[in-house]
């Protein structure tokens, strides 16, 4: 799969959670360990 797909889902997924869904808040922290291994 394409690292850049993970990057573009957590990005969505912090949008989400911003709006104040924090039910995605597991799979967010998936995709954190991801960004912070890409920086961001």
């Amino acid at each position: 799969m394409n690292t850049l797909c993970y990057i573009c889902i957590s990005r969505r997924e912090r949008e989400r959670e911003r709006e104040g869904e924090g039910e995605r808040r597991e799979g967010t922290q998936k995709f954190d360990k991801v960004d912070s291994k890409y920086g961001k």
